[in-house]
């Protein structure tokens, strides 16, 4: 009546965290490990229900597995390629992840820093808004599945890389993020007042007197219509 958590090592004279089975008696005993109905409710006939349940096929829990994956679901984080050398189309998409607003209403508005980060004031902030904001600031480790798919020890291997940080009240993420976190607070139907304490540097006048190829201007355009961003092109292009 026992279950086994996968798990990489076991304590000292002991089978590690054993979670109980449903319907296993000391645990009912205790209002655990039963099955209950949308409102939280136990049902009076646990056998009954039980027997309406259908079994699931291997192939609908693969499929619920990876759909949920795919969306982030899962672990909470988007999924980063196992294998960066694979070529793009062999890669699982990370894709934007639409988040269901869980806080009903929040009082007032929300002060956003832009520095050498993203900082956000935590003051009056569920909880919950501010664990959907770490995750953006969060991916899945490939490293992580690359050992697991090889059957090495994932001990002291992250599952998940978060890039966020609490400091003094405010919760800072890289500002890579800063789409996105408009992103959620607009999906959320709240106002962002944005401070920016970017250090501007001084202007410095030089000319150009190269010439760029076609490839290279309209990459030249897209770039300055943007702050900040990654562009990745083959060898040649510079």
């Amino acid at each position: 009546d026992r279950l086994f958590p996968n798990q990489d090592t076991l304590p000292k004279g002991g089978f590690g965290n054993l979670i109980a089975l449903p319907l296993q008696r000391e645990a009912m005993s205790r209002g655990n490990s039963i099955f209950i109905d949308e409102n939280c409710v136990p049902y009076s006939d646990q056998w009954k229900f039980l027997s309406t349940l259908e079994k699931m096929s291997l192939c609908d829990v693969e499929r619920i597995s990876k759909e949920a994956s795919k969306k982030g679901q899962i672990i909470g984080v988007k999924i980063s390629p196992i294998d960066e050398n694979d070529p793009p189309w062999m890669r699982l998409p990370s894709g934007k992840r639409r988040y269901k607003p869980i806080v009903k209403s929040i009082l007032g508005r929300v002060e956003l820093v832009i520095a050498n980060r993203i900082y956000v004031k935590t003051d009056n902030l569920p909880s919950v808004l501010l664990n959907q904001i770490k995750q953006l600031a969060a991916f899945q480790n490939p490293e992580f599945y690359r050992r697991q798919s090889m059957r090495l020890s994932t001990f002291l291997t992250p599952r998940v890389i978060c890039c966020s940080e609490i400091l003094d009240g405010y919760l800072s993420i890289p500002r890579g993020c800063l789409e996105d976190i408009f992103y959620l607070m607009n999906e959320y139907g709240i106002e962002v007042d944005i401070k920016d304490e970017r250090i501007r540097g001084k202007k410095v006048k030089f000319k150009f007197y190269g010439s760029l190829n076609k490839e290279q201007q309209i990459a030249s355009r897209k770039i300055l219509k943007n702050e900040i961003g990654v562009v990745a092109a083959p060898s040649g292009l510079a």
